[in-house]
């Protein structure tokens, strides 16, 4: 697998382990990829990534009622099929 696979797989991962009702916001994303072996990852590019995930729907957005402006990600179940 070359790169952008691992990163979307990543972030995937990312996704999967929240189990909040609102999801992850792109800059939560961004800040946790460290932890998956991705130190230099902007949050532009996680964003870009996030943006072709939900093309695929393998992820899904939610709306937070505290900035219903704040778009937040979470998993949905073709998504956990691909991880």
């Amino acid at each position: 697998m070359d790169r952008t696979q691992l990163l979307r797989a990543a972030i995937l991962r990312i996704l999967d382990a929240n189990h909040s009702r609102w999801g992850l916001a792109a800059h939560a994303v961004s800040v946790l990829l460290p932890l998956q072996g991705f130190p230099d990852v902007a949050e532009s590019e996680t964003r870009t990534h996030l943006d072709w995930l939900l093309d695929r729907r393998w992820v899904t957005t939610a709306n937070s009622p505290l900035n219903p402006d704040a778009r937040h990600y979470r998993i949905t179940a073709d998504g956990r099929y691909q991880i």
